[in-house]
């Protein structure tokens, strides 16, 4: 939930740890379009465009579906380079199968 914390709590072995952390808002997506892979073959990858927050810290998981059914690949990915930015970096790890499933 966004805005929530989070507190974690951990005794151990006579050790106390602690943490918080506060859940940021989702970042929406602008566009996201195909493209050819750079290194050849008929290999379509997702480029999805989405600006990330001037806060550092953001990561992101991307996952696919085709015909409402979910697909195993998904990649992960944090803002140390686009921090603030507009990001445009094709996903690798997810294949398109058809430009269609895009939504």
């Amino acid at each position: 939930m966004p805005g929530h914390q989070y507190d974690l709590y951990i005794k151990v072995g006579g050790h106390e740890f602690t943490a918080s952390s506060i859940m940021p808002s989702a970042v929406d997506m602008d566009s996201v379009y195909t493209e050819r892979s750079a290194f050849g073959g008929d290999d379509l990858f997702a480029v999805p465009v989405y600006t990330d927050p001037i806060a550092t810290g953001n990561c992101y998981l991307v996952t696919q579906t085709v015909n409402h059914v979910p697909v195993k690949d998904y990649d992960v990915r944090n803002d140390e380079i686009v921090n603030g930015k507009v990001s445009r970096f094709p996903f690798f790890m997810i294949t398109v199968i058809r430009a269609e499933t895009l939504r």
